[in-house]
């Protein structure tokens, strides 16, 4: 099973600048990226990374996995509601993955920045320290408003792992918020919703036309609504177990 992680990095003034740095500029890149999407309506990552890349890693210079997930991100945003275009601020939370985020030791993270990599320390407590070694799929680096550095780290445990409850949160579901917690968080269902019911006519239109390229198309349809619930409740987990973790992109 999956399950996520929040640890605290300690960088030193020099690498925390480093940090800040990456960060800016990949919300920026992700800004110019999300306004091309939404120029020429594209939702499709790999459309995306052939009209995006080359222009992300000329204007903005991170290095190729930095831009392609980059771009991944503002995919991810602007197919929430195709209708507006998605905003980043500067200091929204970044993506890594294990290609630009690794494990040094018991205490030490590796992270890519624009001038190299850095080894930060990270506080870890016993739980954190058992299951650092299953890291799986990517990570979110976040910057809090009160200056300190977290990364939620998704690891893969096996099936039955006891999780220790430190403290506890209440959350109820719904439709018009998705989930509401007991901080008084709330995490609206509108977007789901909008694209529920967009892909909801594309399927009744389909299936009245009946023909072979109409099924199969529906079937791209069903397999895009699967992956953008997946992709929901995935960030949504994230943004309560996180509880830092930016409301808007």
């Amino acid at each position: 099973m999956k399950i996520t992680l929040q640890i605290q990095v300690l960088p030193d003034a020099a690498q925390a600048e480093r940090l800040r740095a990456i960060l800016e500029r990949l919300n920026a890149a992700a800004n110019w990226v999300a306004g091309e999407l939404f120029a020429g309506e594209v939702t499709n990552k790999i459309e995306a990374q052939k009209l995006c890349y080359r222009a992300v890693r000329g204007r903005f210079a991170p290095g190729s996995q930095a831009a392609i997930l980059c771009i991944h991100r503002a995919v991810e945003a602007y197919r929430r509601d195709t209708s507006i275009r998605p905003v980043f601020r500067p200091h929204a939370a970044i993506t890594y993955d294990i290609r630009i985020l690794s494990f040094k030791g018991p205490d030490r993270l590796s992270l890519v920045t624009l001038s190299g990599r850095i080894v930060v320390p990270f506080l870890r407590g016993g739980y954190q320290a058992e299951r650092i070694g299953y890291p799986k799929g990517q990570s979110d680096l976040i910057r809090t408003e009160a200056g300190k550095w977290l990364v939620l780290v998704t690891v893969d445990v096996p099936d039955g792992t006891e999780v220790p409850i430190t403290d506890s949160l209440g959350v109820d579901l719904g439709i018009a918020n998705i989930a509401t917690d007991s901080d008084g968080g709330r995490h609206p269902g509108k977007p789901v919703e909008d694209v529920r019911r967009k892909h909801n006519l594309q399927r009744r239109r389909l299936q009245r036309r009946g023909t072979r390229g109409a099924k199969k198309k529906l079937r791209r349809v069903s397999q895009e609504g699967a992956r953008f619930r997946r992709h929901e409740d995935h960030r949504i987990s994230q943004e309560i177990v996180g509880q830092t973790w930016p409301r808007k992109p």
